[in-house]
C-alpha cells in the first residue's frame, strides 16, 4: 500500500468545521482524489461517504452529477465576491470560505455592539442599585429621571434584576420600598 492511501486509511483525523471572524474552514482527512481544477472541469464524483450521498439523494438534497464542488465555488464567489481557497496536503485538504470584508466588519460591528450593550447594562444596573440603597421608597419614575433612561426602560432593568434575585419589593407601588439584596 502506497504511502497516501496508508495516511489516509489510519489517518486519526476527525472531520470539522470552525467558524472565524473572517472565514469559515471544513477540514478533512485525506486528499483530494484529484487535483481541484480536474474536479471542476470534469463534473467528478466520487463521495467519501456514498451512505450520506445516497441518504441526501432520497431527500432531494443531492444529485449524482458532481457538481458540488463547482456550485460551492461558484455561489460563494458570486456571494461573497471571493473564492474558496483550499490547501491541503498528503494526509487531509481544507476548503476555507473567506468571509468579504463587509461580512467581516458586520460581525465585529455586531460583537462590539454586544460588548457595548452589556456595559451599559451593567451600568445602568449598578446605578439602580446605588439609587435603591441611598433611597429605598425611590419610584421608576425618580429612577428613570436620575438614570437618564425610559420608566420602560427601568421596569425592564428591575424586572432583570429580580428575577436574579438582586433586589425585591417589600410592599406595595405607593406604600413598599425596595430591598437589596447584599449577597448576590
Amino acid at each position: 500500500m502506497d504511502q497516501k492511501k496508508l495516511l489516509e486509511n489510519f489517518s486519526s483525523m476527525k472531520p470539522r468545521i470552525r467558524v472565524f471572524l473572517d472565514r469559515i474552514e471544513f477540514m478533512n482527512p485525506g486528499h483530494l482524489p484529484k487535483d481541484l481544477e480536474s474536479i471542476m472541469k470534469e463534473d467528478f464524483s466520487m463521495p467519501r461517504n456514498p451512505t450520506i450521498a445516497r441518504i441526501f439523494r432520497a431527500i432531494k438534497l443531492s444529485e449524482n452529477a458532481g457538481s458540488g464542488f463547482d456550485k460551492m465555488f461558484t455561489g460563494w464567489k458570486v456571494h461573497y465576491g471571493v473564492e474558496p481557497i483550499v490547501p491541503g496536503g498528503i494526509d487531509f485538504y481544507k476548503i476555507e470560505f473567506p468571509l468579504s470584508q463587509e461580512e467581516t466588519t458586520q460581525m465585529t460591528t455586531q460583537k462590539t455592539t454586544q460588548k457595548t450593550t452589556q456595559k451599559t447594562t451593567q451600568k445602568t444596573t449598578q446605578m439602580i442599585i446605588e439609587l435603591m440603597k441611598k433611597n429605598p421608597e425611590i419610584t421608576r419614575e425618580e429612577l428613570a429621571s436620575e438614570i437618564g433612561i425610559t420608566p420602560n426602560g427601568i421596569k425592564y432593568h428591575i424586572s432583570n434584576l429580580s428575577k436574579e434575585g438582586k433586589i425585591k419589593r417589600v410592599g406595595g407601588r405607593r406604600e413598599g420600598h425596595w430591598e437589596v439584596i447584599e449577597e448576590y
